[in-house]
Formats: structure tokens, C-alpha cells, sequence
């Protein structure tokens, strides 16, 4: 994949990370990462087509699975996950339809999302979440960067201290 971003002193401020333990390099990397993914979610929201506001509401930012401690991933997209009443259902697919059989109806998901963000044969493109991108990924960047950078420093120095 091809890299998205070029700024000067990402590799001090990685060097820098590494030196940190363990324990404290995701801490810290996750403390930088997740404000930057949740401004970029914020600002889908903000641009999603207010149907039903399903779509708003399930716009997500979270911590990706294959993260680890030294390469923290977090994504933003739309929840497939069924909302019922307001609440959020989440689990196995077994236990959705078991949600779905108990209530005699067919909970709510944003399925639709990806026809809003793509468009169809019959219907335009109205995309939300890759403008939302589009539009803040530099700021979003320099958020990390300060963030981090600052972040290293307050750890390097409560671990002097000890």
C-alpha cells in the first residue's frame, strides 16, 4: 500500500516510542491515535444524510483488531450492529437472530450506508465518510504528531523519575 503522508520527524518521534517499554508504547500510541480517529468520525457524522439518522448513529471509530503495541490501527466506518429500542445488540450472528425471532420483527441495522457512500445503477453517490477523511487527514496527522511527541516526553520523564 502506498503511503498516504509525508512529515518530516515521524521517524525521531518512532525511534523515540521504541525506547519507552512495552506496557507504555501502546498506551501512549493509542493516546495520540484514538482523538485523531474520533475527530474524523465526528466529521462524517456531521456530513451524513439525515434519513432516519441510523446511518449517524452508526458511524464508529475503533481500535482496530490486528493493532498491537508499537503499530496502533484505528478504523472508522459504519456498525452493522442491530439497534433495537435505542439499545446496541452486538454479537454473534446466532444471537441476532435470536434477538430478531424474540421480537417478531426485523431490528434495525444501517445496512444502506455503503448506497449513500457509493451510490447505485439508479442513485448518485453521496458520500460521507471518505470526504470526512479527505478533509481533516493532514490535521488529524499533525494532531498525532504533536500529541505523541508530547506524550513521549511526560513518559520518558515519569520513568526518570523512578
Amino acid at each position: 500500500m502506498a503511503e498516504l503522508f509525508n512529515i518530516q520527524g515521524l521517524p525521531e518521534l518512532k525511534a523515540a516510542l521504541m525506547q519507552l517499554p512495552k506496557e507504555i508504547q501502546g498506551k501512549v500510541l493509542a493516546d495520540a491515535v484514538k482523538p485523531a480517529a474520533m475527530m474524523i468520525r465526528d466529521r462524517a457524522r456531521d456530513r451524513a444524510p439525515q434519513l432516519t439518522g441510523l446511518v449517524k448513529k452508526a458511524i464508529v471509530a475503533y481500535r482496530a483488531r490486528k493493532s498491537d503495541p508499537s503499530r496502533i490501527i484505528y478504523e472508522v466506518g459504519v456498525t452493522m450492529k442491530i439497534r433495537r429500542a435505542g439499545e446496541i445488540i452486538t454479537g454473534s450472528r446466532k444471537k441476532l437472530r435470536q434477538i430478531r425471532a424474540e421480537t417478531g420483527k426485523k431490528a434495525m441495522t444501517a445496512f444502506y450506508w455503503r448506497f449513500l457512500e457509493f451510490g447505485t445503477k439508479k442513485m448518485p453517490a453521496r458520500p460521507f465518510l471518505r470526504p470526512a477523511f479527505e478533509e481533516l487527514k493532514m490535521k488529524a496527522l499533525e494532531q498525532i504528531k504533536d500529541s505523541l511527541s508530547a506524550a513521549i516526553e511526560k513518559a520518558a520523564a515519569k520513568l526518570g523519575r523512578r
